[in-house]
């Protein structure tokens, strides 16, 4: 709007301002975010390419095992659900992995993949704390290999399993129907296995002076029959068979390396004292009670 004066033509409050130049700041924001925008697009663009075109020609040609499993490669693969046809961005390795890990004679597993065509698998082993033993109605034994917390998780292998198995104690009593593959022991026999699990790390040598531990019911012999669930929760005693000595040590659930430790300098003792006096053989040394018991008799033997 333009007001009239005296014949002359004044600009009005509706005109337009004159236009100021823009700043150099803005002028290099402007710049900045177009290149941002250029960037992006270009990329998006690559990667589009890449997914439709290159990624579908990437295939896993290398896959690298390292295990101490007693396995071939071909047998991790086929557990790993690897074919050797994947494309290498199908690749699920947090699936590969717990398929792996459902194995029961594996204890971790992880999956790491190299671009663009390696994957590696490292797997560990699961270690036997106590070979199982258990006497079939026909007379003959089961063996079965458990871990610390109670999975048995081989069964069927005879003498041991796996040679490393032959260092680690026997322990039988139980009834066979307990000894399937990938069950859990009772919770009972499960604190027995921590047990020996906390002495072969704070004591290996002492650990490895035993050679077998029978359980066996409140009392009973150590040829007493073997123990089902429903007689566990009731309660029972550890027969330890030392290893070079002909007298069994006879303990309360819980077995711990300084109650080992005093049985096996009291048992050396009596065997000493025992053949210079000529004294009868010892069969069995009860640590039960606040004071140790000494049995004669012969012991029924161990492994």
């Amino acid at each position: 709007m333009s007001t009239v004066v005296g014949g002359a033509i004044l600009p009005g409050s509706g005109d337009l301002a004159p236009r100021t130049a823009e700043s150099p700041r803005r002028a290099r924001l402007r710049r900045v975010l177009r290149l941002v925008i250029a960037t992006l697009l270009l990329m998006l663009a690559l990667e589009a390419v890449f997914f439709l075109l290159l990624a579908p020609r990437l295939h896993l040609t290398t896959v690298n095992v390292a295990t101490d499993l007693a396995l071939s490669d071909a047998e991790v693969l086929a557990m790993a659900g690897l074919t050797g046809n994947e494309q290498f961005f199908s690749i699920d390795a947090a699936a590969i992995e717990a398929r792996l890990e459902q194995h029961l004679l594996v204890q971790d597993a992880a999956v790491s993949m190299r671009f663009p065509d390696t994957l590696r698998l490292d797997l560990t082993a699961r270690t036997a704390a106590a070979v199982m033993l258990a006497v079939e109605p026909d007379g003959s034994t089961r063996a079965a290999q458990v871990d610390r917390d109670g999975l048995v998780f081989l069964a069927g292998v005879a003498p041991w399993g796996r040679p490393e198995a032959a260092d680690v104690p026997v322990l039988s009593g139980l009834a066979p129907e307990l000894l399937q593959p990938g069950a859990h022991l009772p919770e009972p026999v499960r604190a027995v296995l921590a047990d020996l699990s906390a002495l072969a790390a704070s004591d290996p040598v002492l650990a490895t002076l035993i050679s077998e531990i029978r359980l066996v019911p409140i009392g009973a012999p150590p040829t007493a029959d073997p123990l089902g669930a429903d007689a566990l929760a009731s309660g029972f005693d550890l027969i330890v068979f030392p290893i070079g000595f002909s007298t069994v040590l006879r303990f309360a659930t819980e077995l711990t390396e300084a109650h080992l430790a005093e049985a096996l300098v009291l048992l050396d003792l009596i065997r000493t004292n025992s053949a210079q006096r000529g004294m009868a053989d010892v069969g069995e040394l009860d640590f039960r009670g606040a004071m140790p018991v000494a049995v004669a008799g012969a012991a029924a033997g161990g492994r």
